[in-house]
């Protein structure tokens, strides 16, 4: 069950019954919610029913725009520049 809560250094999501090989990033100078809207947000990501919500600082759009690079939350591949710094969990349940 989802719950929102804050953590510090924390980069992303798995979430299972995502996409085989993708997870949700948060880039630095971003905020998600899970489930809950917030009262303020600048977008959402859905996976079936599940909404995240998101805020991202006007710095991370201008640099992602700049590097071609995230410029919000986002659902990416783990592979490249957007692999996550720990392993899905799921995956090893899932083979």
């Amino acid at each position: 069950m989802p719950s929102n809560q804050t953590y510090d250094q924390v980069d992303g999501l798995w979430v299972m019954g995502a996409t085989p090989g993708e997870w949700f990033k948060i880039p630095d100078y971003s905020e998600v919610w899970v489930g809950k809207q917030p009262e303020k947000f600048d977008g959402t990501a859905h996976l079936g029913s599940l909404k995240i919500y998101y805020r991202s600082s006007p710095v991370l759009r201008l640099v992602g725009a700049m590097k071609r690079g995230l410029k919000h939350p986002a659902w990416v591949p783990d592979s490249g520049v957007t692999k996550s710094p720990v392993p899905s969990p799921w995956k090893s349940k899932l083979q």
